[in-house]
């Protein structure tokens, strides 16, 4: 499968600071630990905070494909005051006829 979107790091480096995350258990990542089932949005979102905070990065931009997008909805949320502009790009979500379906996706992969 191809894509028309950009490669956002290469077409936003010359403007931008451009900062990645190794998500916790990701696909291909470096990191693991756990994430608690009742609540992983805030976890994941503390790791983000906890990156800049690390980074000394007090304002930010954030841009977040698929499940990224979530991400951003989290971080405006648990810190508004943080995140200036967010980006929700190709964002899955909730959907009320299959709730478990992001759940089991993970489970199988």
């Amino acid at each position: 499968m191809t894509s028309n979107w950009p490669n956002a790091m290469e077409a936003l480096k010359n403007d931008f600071r451009c900062i990645t995350m190794d998500q916790r258990n990701a696909n291909g990542g470096e990191s693991t630990g756990p994430v608690p089932v009742d609540n992983p949005w805030d976890v994941f979102a503390d790791d983000r905070l906890g990156l800049m905070d690390h980074l000394g990065v007090r304002e930010f931009l954030y841009m977040g494909y698929c499940i990224g997008g979530c991400f951003a909805g989290k971080l405006m949320q648990r810190a508004p005051n943080r995140v200036v502009a967010a980006v929700f790009c190709q964002t899955v979500g909730h959907r009320p006829e299959n709730p478990t379906v992001m759940y089991r996706h993970s489970k199988e992969n």
